[in-house]
């Protein structure tokens, strides 16, 4: 198969029932919609037409039920046609120009609405679409917008731009934030400026905050632009441009876009990835994933993005569910009204709902299997996202390998990876999400953040003790990003257990420690729900075990290790909003009773969320015993940014790793039997004559 080429997957196979782990279809979609739709508007005594569908997600089957499934499905016998789990869909759905949310959920099999709730009043749905476009209109005709773009002297031809954010939430809003959109603002250039020109180099002052019910601009907030004085800051050694003379004037071009940049480096060959003999991966069912020992399922929700389900290795059960939970960012600079920005991508937003469609030979590389996303519109509709995720393999560098020191023979095996991805853009950050799997029989979930930094104006010749100043007068301030990832193991089986180890060093005596050497590992179980934190002082380790599957080599336990960051928390203080909305980020490993519908670290709503509801704090606060039981584990990491001159205009990506080890599973080296020196051809000189 030559480089860069996307699989088809296979045609002509026979239409049968989907899977209760398959992605919703479009038809499904719409199906559930316009059966909320239409009963919605009976009951609300509306026109159909007047009910946003915020979000449409598969309502999966209760795990006792999937549970008898899998062991059937993975069984020696047929599934039992008799053996069916209806498929649902839950749709969040509002009135259009009202904030209050319902939630019903519909049985696709029968065609019919099986439940409806309406949710409490301070439970905001996401930003939507029509939302946004009501934002646009109401700041386009404003004329106190207008008046005060006029003030700051700008052209009269220059063209704005605007990142729509939640209106957010702090002690002076109470539970019950307004359903207002704020827009940072931007000025792109004059008219006819290239459509890619770098925004974020030239923020406004001014921020127009819009009521979307009312279609009215409620007030213009002045953006703080104070800082420090510091005479290291010099002036722009380039010359006048269209801001000059304006609030604006200082603030330089800072661009990105190839076709705004000089041409690019020259002195770059080739490197292709060439698999002449196909993949060694397979596609079955429509999600179906099997490589090298692994099987699981992929799905795509409009909110997590990529799902994972009931992931096997060499036929031996190990998570019955993966995915991200929710993520949030933010940001530190505690001038008003800065204070309230605060970001929670996956409930303001959907990882799935802003997906990327990803393109062969940039986002992945090699001979490429892509999955389509279908999400749902406001209006019912389902709109299909090409591409959305990519499965393909890499070369993951060495494997293993030793040279025996008497021999000098050198054995060693090249690693092979495979990976599924998708990339989630939501305003001015790019998210690369991507769930690893390796021969050795390890998984790892890494993120890589990149995009643009968030900016706002800073006064000339002054910096800032709340962020960086990246581009003349664009200041980018001081944020986290925090991410908090689901485990639902079963490791062996469903009744699974958290032990802890800690490495510490014996006191010195005269019985064992006598030259001071010695120390030991000391071991302990989560008995109840609750948290821990990472301690790399004392080596914490956290292991997903299964005590009753003991392993006749070392007599341990057969468990998976977590391997995490022991990034910092979140740094608002416990009193604050910013904390109290993002309970989850305020320890590294969580542990979890499993309920059905225990997904959401942040709780279920988070837009303008005053304090997290139903989410990952209520759920150990249960105190529900963890040991030898059904469990969740919770594992949240993050990256404390700090903004560089070096993140402007375009931010290298900055990874972050989460990696499950096998511990005590298999009886040795699982990935002993990897072919040794296949398809290695004799390396030669990188210099050698015609390189």
């Amino acid at each position: 198969m030559t480089a860069d080429a996307a699989i088809k997957p296979e045609s002509g196979r026979r239409l049968h029932r989907l899977h209760p782990f398959s992605s919703l279809t479009a038809h499904e979609i719409v199906t559930a919609a316009t059966i909320v739709r239409q009963n919605a508007g009976l009951r609300h005594l509306v026109d159909a037409d007047s009910v946003v569908t915020k979000a449409i997600t598969l309502l999966e089957p209760p795990k006792h039920l999937m549970v008898q499934y899998l062991d059937i499905e993975h069984g020696d016998t047929l599934q039992d046609e008799r053996f069916t789990i209806p498929r649902r869909a839950e749709v969040q759905y509002c009135i259009k120009g009202t904030t209050q949310m319902y939630t019903s959920v519909v049985c696709l099999a029968l065609a019919q609405e099986s439940s409806q709730v309406t949710e409490p009043k301070h439970h905001q749905g996401i930003m939507d679409p029509i939302e946004h476009a009501v934002f646009f209109d109401v700041v386009g005709s404003s004329p106190e917008w207008a008046a005060a773009v006029s003030s700051l002297g700008l052209p009269a031809d220059v063209e704005l731009s605007y990142e729509p954010w939640p209106y957010g939430a702090d002690k002076d809003t109470g539970p019950n934030p307004p359903r207002y959109i704020r827009g940072v603002a931007y000025a792109r250039g004059l008219s006819g400026s290239h459509p890619e020109t770098n925004k974020f180099s030239f923020p406004l002052p001014l921020c127009p905050v819009v009521d979307v019910a009312k279609k009215a601009v409620v007030r213009i907030d002045p953006m703080p632009t104070d800082g420090i004085a510091n005479e290291r800051i010099s002036s722009p050694s380039s010359g006048p441009n269209w801001t000059t003379g304006t609030a604006l004037d200082g603030c330089q071009p800072n661009d990105y876009h190839p076709d705004l940049l000089p041409p690019s480096r020259q002195d770059l060959r080739p490197l292709h990835l060439v698999q002449p003999e196909g993949v060694s991966f397979t596609v079955t069912d429509g999600s179906l994933v099997e490589w090298q020992k692994w099987q699981f399922r992929v799905r795509f929700d409009f909110r997590e993005g990529i799902v994972l389900h009931d992931v096997r290795y060499d036929d031996r059960s190990l998570f019955y569910r993966l995915s991200l939970s929710e993520m949030t960012v933010p940001y530190a600079d505690p001038r008003s009204p800065y204070h309230v920005k605060q970001g929670f991508d996956l409930g303001d937003a959907g990882a799935g709902a802003v997906a990327n469609s990803l393109r062969l030979g940039c986002d992945c590389l090699g001979s490429i299997y892509y999955f389509d996303g279908v999400v749902n519109t406001m209006e019912g509709g389902a709109i299909t996202i090409p591409n959305a995720i990519c499965l393909h393999e890499e070369d993951g560098g060495v494997l293993w390998k030793h040279t025996n020191d008497k021999t000098k023979a050198a054995v060693s095996a090249r690693s092979r990876v495979l990976v599924i991805q998708t990339t989630m853009t939501l305003g001015n950050y790019d998210y690369i999400l991507a769930w690893r799997f390796d021969q050795a029989a390890g998984i790892t979930y890494e993120v890589s953040a990149t995009g643009i930094v968030s900016t706002n104006l800073i006064d000339p010749g002054t910096s800032s003790r709340w962020g960086t100043v990246v581009s003349p007068r664009a200041l980018a301030q001081n944020h986290q990003h925090l991410f908090c990832v689901r485990l639902d193991p079963a490791i062996d089986g469903y009744q699974n257990s958290v032990q802890v180890e800690e490495s510490v060093p014996l006191p010195l005596d005269d019985e064992v420690n006598i030259y001071g050497n010695a120390w030991e590992v000391k071991k302990r179980h989560i008995e109840k729900s609750g948290f821990e934190d990472a301690d790399p002082l004392c080596n914490r380790t956290f292991k997903i075990v299964n005590e009753t599957k003991i392993n006749s080599i070392s007599g341990n336990p057969t468990g998976y290790k977590i391997i995490a960051p022991p990034s910092q928390m979140l740094l608002a203080h416990p009193s604050s909003v910013a904390a109290k909305r993002a309970k989850f980020a305020q320890h590294h490993l969580w542990v979890s009773k499993y309920r059905d519908g225990d997904l959401w670290a942040g709780g279920k709503f988070t837009t303008n969320s005053y304090e997290e509801t139903d989410g990952l704090s209520s759920y150990v606060a249960r105190a529900e015993n963890v040991r030898n039981d059904d469990l969740v584990v919770w594992v949240t990491m993050g990256i404390t940014h700090i903004p560089r001159v070096e993140d402007f205009p375009v931010m290298p990506t900055e990874k972050l790793r989460l990696t499950l080890k096998p511990a005590d599973f298999f009886s040795r080296n699982p990935a002993i039997d990897v072919p040794t020196n296949v398809q290695n051809l004799p390396s030669r000189h990188a210099m050698a004559a015609g390189a």
